[in-house]
């Protein structure tokens, strides 16, 4: 065969290859893109049942409502009571109960004042027998009531801890925290005996294996085997942050390591006003802050782990909680600013004020700051991201919702307006949609700014595995992603 022939050939093999691996990859995407509900609550007038996603009954339509409970299981009551029936219309739980939720991916029913669970197959575990039933910190493990009294149960319906508490908190797989007497005991739950020599009159939640404890007014820090790792002799002590905790002692302020030592001398002034019990919130993983905040002759600064000052004793205020890794809050006489670790200033101190109120262990991409009565957004640099030309200003997640003039926009982290500035109210993203008002009437528009779902009901819920429960005049329904409404009207 002639080698151009042969050349030739060659190159229409490649082709075909290309073109069949475009194909496979086409195909992919395709499939992907299209997958859909495929149980969905279905209407007829004023009968509900379900269908597929194009519309195909899959059930009886003779109920007086319908609901998703989770993926091919769905929630549907007839003459006041409750049942759930499964994609292929089999009975799961019985039409018998006043009330049905999902918890840890367990049926929970309810009948008066009592509940109890089924598996999602439809094996009933645990009757109507519990006043509550809530989850713990470990999915195999619930906490259950009666007349007040507390236990723990597994979700086969076996009893771990018998209800005789007055309270209890799951640590882990292993020990809890319970209330008997007014005294706060750590217990093993495989045998329920107490670990610790001695109760307490207060057990603080376990935060990275470490708990703060009260004794006689004293307060210290034990670990799980009951260890004591900081010494139970302190007027007030506060969880790790940054391997550091602030201990207190008539007023005066230190910090101990994690074995308990005092590394930094109680020469600081307490700068807390209140003190609660409860120190929520553990040391967050994902801040890297290599400073602590201290307060030394009525001024506020920063030090590091040996206890040298980083950030002079300058402040009349300051914070080191707002989620920006290695970024340091300070307040000169009525103006805030941002140092960095190494003390150097990179926000100036010029703005009114600067941060989220109420979710100051979020990592943000950018800080939103306020100046002249006008909110906007910089990065760790000071830079202006978000013009400060806005009323208000929030997050959720790395989208930024702003008002001007009674109506909202969004603004991704870029500095971006993904949503224009025109509308009522804004939800937050589900599944990758906005819910948006405007004059009473409610739609949806994606992440790109592209209106979706038309500005027509009188409600609309977010997106759970793509299909939205909507109200449109006075009757509810449900639509998918691309709109489609899944109702009749006769």
């Amino acid at each position: 065969m002639p080698k151009i022939m042969r050349s030739g050939f060659r190159k229409i093999k490649l082709g075909m290859i290309f073109f069949l691996l475009f194909i496979v990859m086409f195909e992919n995407i395709y499939a992907q893109s299209s997958t859909h509900n495929e149980f969905i609550p279905y209407r007829k007038g004023n009968k509900w049942g379900f269908c597929d996603y194009k519309k195909n009954v899959l059930t009886s339509i003779v109920f007086d409502s319908a609901d998703i409970l989770e993926k091919n299981l769905g929630v549907i009551s007839l003459n006041g009571k409750y049942g759930v029936i499964d994609n292929n219309n089999k009975t799961v739980v019985p039409l018998m109960y006043d009330k049905i939720t999902l918890l840890n991916n367990l049926i929970i029913t309810y009948s008066g004042a009592k509940c109890g669970f089924y598996s999602p197959n439809g094996t009933e575990i645990v009757s109507t027998m519990y006043d509550e039933i809530t989850k713990t910190c470990c999915a195999t493990i619930l906490k259950v009531c009666n007349n007040n009294k507390f236990g723990l149960i597994s979700t086969n319906g076996n009893e771990i801890i018998p209800i005789k508490y007055n309270s209890i908190r799951l640590v882990d797989e292993s020990c809890a925290i319970v209330v008997e007497e007014k005294k706060d005991i750590l217990i093993n739950i495989t045998n329920n005996q107490s670990i610790c020599s001695c109760s307490f009159d207060y057990f603080d939640n376990f935060c990275n294996d470490l708990a703060i404890v009260k004794l006689n007014n004293e307060y210290g820090i034990i670990d799980k085997d009951c260890n004591i790792r900081v010494p139970i002799m302190y007027n007030r002590i506060y969880q790790f942050k940054n391997g550091l905790s602030r201990v207190v002692i008539n007023g005066k302020m230190g910090f101990v390591n994690k074995e308990g030592k005092l590394v930094i001398p109680l020469n600081y002034q307490d700068y807390d006003s209140l003190f609660f019990d409860i120190d929520c919130g553990c040391e967050p993983s994902i801040k890297k802050n290599t400073l602590v905040k201290a307060k030394r002759n009525n001024k506020y600064g920063f030090i590091d782990k040996f206890g040298n000052d980083i950030i002079p004793f300058f402040y009349d205020n300051a914070d080191d909680n707002y989620g920006f890794e290695d970024l340091y809050i300070i307040k000169l006489k009525t103006k805030w600013g941002c140092m960095d670790g190494l003390g150097k200033l990179v926000i100036p101190i010029i703005y009114d004020d600067i941060g989220f109120q109420g979710i100051h262990e979020v990592p943000a991409s950018l800080i939103p700051v306020i100046l002249n009565n006008k909110w906007g957004c910089l990065d760790k640099l000071g830079k202006v991201v978000i013009p400060l030309d806005y009323n208000h200003i929030t997050s959720f997640g790395d989208n930024y919702y702003v008002e001007k003039n009674k109506k909202w926009g969004v603004f991704n982290n870029k500095g971006n307006l993904i949503i224009p500035i025109d509308y009522d109210k804004i939800g937050d993203m589900n599944e990758n949609m906005f819910e948006i008002e405007s004059n009473s009437k409610h739609g949806f528009i994606n992440k790109y700014g592209t209106l979706i779902i038309k500005l027509k009901y009188d409600y609309a819920g977010g997106f759970i595995n793509g299909i939205s429960k909507v109200l449109l005049n006075g009757k509810y329904g449900f639509i998918n992603a691309e709109g489609k409404e899944y109702w009749d009207d006769m």
